[in-house]
C-alpha cells in the first residue's frame, strides 16, 4: 500500500508506476459498463484469468477484491496484476481523534442511518480541528437540508453560513429547524442560508517544470492523523499566487465567474441538467490556475459584520446589473428577496477566519471549493469529503476531462493517454469491495445478471441504430427469476422507449432480434462475474489515484498543512475519505 509521505517525497514516482498500470489494465475498465457486449469486453479477458475465477466460490470472489492475496498456481500475469492493485491503494488507517458525537432525539428526527453516521462523525472531526486553529466560523458548501449544520450550532456553537443552490432544501432546513428549537434565538443569530450556485472552475494545462523538485519543506501529516513529517514543497515561483490570480481575473471582467443568487419569490426551477448548465457557463476559462470570483474586501466586510462575524440584518448585495439584494435569509423563517443574477459573496462571507466545510461535495463542486480555499485571505481552514467523481465536467472530447489531473506531478507523467476519463471516475466512485460484501451470493449473481442484461438491451440498441430511453429513473430489474425471453422482453419494454437516431421518432421493439440476442450471450455470466471482481480490485486503486491527485495539487498550490482521513465505515458510507487543510 502507498504513503502518502511515499506520494509528496518522491515527487512522480507513485504516479509514474500507477499509471503506467492502468494503461496496461485499462480494458478491464476502459468502457462504459453498458457496453461490455458492444465492445466486445468479455473477450479481452485472459481465459486463464477466467478459469481461477470460475472455480471461486462468491465468498472466495469477495475475499479476493477486498484483500487481494493470490496463490502461486495463479498465471502470472493475473499474479501481477493483483499484487499491483494491492500495493497502489492507500494505506490509511481508521482516523482515532474525536468520538462521533451522540446527537438528542429531537437532532436524530428525519435522520437515515447513513446520514446519522456521517454528520456525528463529521460534526466531531469539524469541532476538534476547528478548535486547534481557533476557528468558530463556518462556511458550509452545498449545505442541502442542513442536518450538518444544525448540529454544528446546537451541539458546538459555531457560527455557520449555508451556501445551497436548491431553495427546497434550504426552505426543509429552516422548517426543520422550526420543529426542533425549543426557542429560535440561537439559531436566527448563528445559522444562516444562501441560495447561490457555486461556479464551477476548471484548470487549464499550464506549463509543467522539466524538474519539479523540492526546494522548500512542508509538514504534511498522515492519513492516520498522528505523525508529521516534512516533505517536499514544489517552487512556488513556478505558479501564480492567490493574489496575483485574482489582479489577473479582475482584468477579465467578462470572463469572472459570479455566484449566482436566486431569490426565494419566483423562485426558477431547475433540474439536475439544467443546473450543471447554469455552473458551466460562469467557467474560467483562460487563467493557468482556477480561482474564485470572491473578492476579499476585509474592511468592507467588517463595515457588514458584526464583531463575532455574524451578518448584520441591513447587510445587502451590490450586484454589477441589478438591485441590491437584502440579507433577510437567516433565522428559522425565510424572508422574500429580489432575485438577482450576480451575487458576489465576498460581503457576505465571516469577517473572522472561518473553515469551508463539505460532506459529499460533489464532482467539480469538490474543486471550486479548494480553488475558493486558496483565494480568500480569510479562509483559514477547509475540511470536506469529495464524492461523485464521475460528474467531473468533460472538455472538448470524452477523453480530456476539465480539473483531473490535477497535479503537475500527474499531468507530467500522465501525458497524452487517454484512459482517465469518465469509465475510470466511475469505477472510482461506485461502491468499494469491502461494501460489495454485504450483498448475499444470491443478490450478487442477481448483480451480474442485471449487468448482462444491460449490456444486450445495449447492443440491440446499437444493431437497431436507436437510443435507449428511461421511462422511469429507474429501470425495472431483472433477476434469477426472470432470465426466461418473455420476462426479458416485458422488462425492456417496461423500462425503455426506443428512439430512431436518424429521425428522433419513437420505434417498437424488434422482439425477434432481442430474442436472439438473449439466446446468444446468456451463457456469459460466468465472464462478467470475473469482470466486476477485477473492477472492484481496481476501485481502490482509482479512487486513491484521484485523492492523491488532488492532495499533491494543493500541496503545490500553497503552503499548507494537508490531512486525508479515513473517517467513515465503508460499509455504510463508500466515500469515506476526508481532507483536513489548514494553511
Amino acid at each position: 500500500m502507498v504513503e502518502i509521505s511515499e506520494v509528496l517525497c518522491n515527487n512522480t514516482l507513485y504516479f509514474s508506476e500507477v499509471i503506467e498500470f492502468l494503461d496496461q489494465f485499462s480494458w478491464i475498465f476502459d468502457f462504459a459498463n453498458t457496453e461490455i457486449l458492444v465492445q466486445d469486453v468479455l473477450s479481452k479477458i485472459p481465459k486463464e484469468w477466467d478459469k481461477v475465477f470460475s472455480c471461486m466460490t462468491e465468498e472466495e470472489i469477495a475475499q479476493y477484491s477486498d484483500n487481494l492475496s493470490t496463490e502461486s498456481t495463479w498465471p502470472a500475469d493475473l499474479q501481477y496484476f493483483t499484487d499491483q492493485c494491492r500495493k497502489s491503494r492507500l494505506n490509511t488507517s481508521k482516523y482515532a481523534g474525536a468520538p462521533p458525537i451522540k446527537l438528542t432525539k429531537a437532532l436524530q428526527q428525519g435522520i437515515g442511518a447513513k446520514k446519522m453516521h456521517e454528520v456525528s462523525i463529521l460534526s466531531s472531526l469539524i469541532n476538534e480541528k476547528c478548535k486547534e486553529e481557533n476557528i468558530n466560523s463556518l462556511v458550509d458548501i452545498g449545505s442541502g437540508v442542513g442536518y450538518l449544520d444544525e448540529i454544528l450550532v446546537h451541539s458546538f456553537n459555531f457560527n455557520v453560513l449555508g451556501l445551497e443552490c436548491d431553495q427546497a432544501k434550504i426552505d426543509g432546513a429552516l422548517t426543520r429547524i422550526t420543529k426542533h428549537a425549543k426557542s429560535n434565538v440561537e439559531y436566527r443569530d448563528k445559522l444562516k442560508y444562501i441560495c447561490t450556485f457555486i461556479a464551477n472552475t476548471r484548470v487549464r494545462e499550464s506549463k509543467i517544470p522539466d524538474d519539479p523538485s523540492a526546494i522548500e519543506e512542508d509538514e504534511i501529516v498522515k492519513g492516520d492523523g498522528n505523525k508529521k513529517e516534512k516533505t517536499a514543497k514544489f517552487d512556488p515561483s513556478v505558479r501564480q499566487n492567490a493574489g496575483e490570480i485574482v489582479k489577473e481575473v479582475d482584468n477579465k471582467k467578462e470572463k469572472t465567474p459570479k455566484f449566482i443568487g436566486v431569490g426565494e419569490e419566483e423562485t426558477p426551477k431547475f433540474d439536475r441538467e439544467e443546473i450543471e448548465e447554469r455552473q458551466i457557463e460562469v467557467t474560467v476559462n483562460d487563467t493557468s490556475f482556477m480561482t474564485s470570483s470572491l473578492r476579499t474586501n476585509e474592511s468592507n466586510l467588517r463595515q457588514s459584520q458584526n464583531c463575532n462575524g455574524n451578518i448584520n440584518k441591513n447587510t445587502s448585495v451590490s450586484t454589477n446589473s441589478g438591485p441590491t439584494v437584502p440579507l433577510e435569509m437567516q433565522g428559522c423563517k425565510s424572508q422574500p428577496y429580489e432575485q438577482t443574477e450576480c451575487t458576489d459573496l465576498s460581503t457576505v462571507l465571516p469577517a473572522e477566519p472561518y473553515c469551508f466545510i463539505g460532506l459529499h461535495t460533489c464532482g467539480d463542486l469538490s474543486i471550486s471549493v479548494i480553488q475558493h480555499f486558496f483565494s480568500l485571505p480569510l479562509a483559514r481552514q477547509l475540511i470536506y469529503i469529495p464524492c461523485c467523481y464521475h460528474k467531473l465536467k468533460c472538455l472538448d472530447s470524452d477523453t480530456s476531462l476539465s480539473n483531473f489531473p490535477l497535479s503537475q506531478a500527474l499531468r507530467k507523467v500522465y501525458k497524452e493517454r487517454k484512459f482517465l476519463r469518465v469509465p475510470f471516475l466511475r469505477m472510482a466512485a461506485q461502491e468499494t469491495a469491502g461494501a460489495w460484501n454485504r450483498y448475499n451470493p444470491r443478490e450478487k449473481k442477481e448483480k451480474v445478471f442485471q449487468l448482462l442484461f444491460r449490456g444486450v438491451l445495449q447492443l440491440y440498441a446499437a444493431r437497431e441504430n436507436v437510443k435507449l430511453i428511461k421511462k422511469a429513473r429507474r429501470p425495472f430489474k431483472v433477476n434469477l427469476s426472470t432470465q426466461d425471453i418473455s420476462s426479458i422482453i416485458s422488462a425492456s419494454t417496461e423500462s425503455f422507449h426506443l428512439k430512431c437516431l436518424l429521425t428522433s421518432a419513437l420505434v417498437e421493439w424488434n422482439k425477434p432480434l432481442l430474442s436472439q440476442l438473449w439466446s446468444d450471450h446468456v451463457a456469459k455470466t460466468s465472464l462478467v462475474r470475473t469482470l466486476l471482481a477485477l473492477q472492484y480490485s481496481l476501485q481502490c486503486t482509482a479512487e486513491s489515484l484521484i485523492l492523491l491527485d488532488r492532495l499533491r495539487f494543493m500541496h503545490e498550490s500553497g503552503r499548507v498543512r494537508i490531512e486525508l482521513l479515513r473517517i467513515f465505515d465503508e460499509l455504510i458510507s463508500p466515500r469515506r475519505y476526508c481532507f483536513v487543510v489548514s494553511k
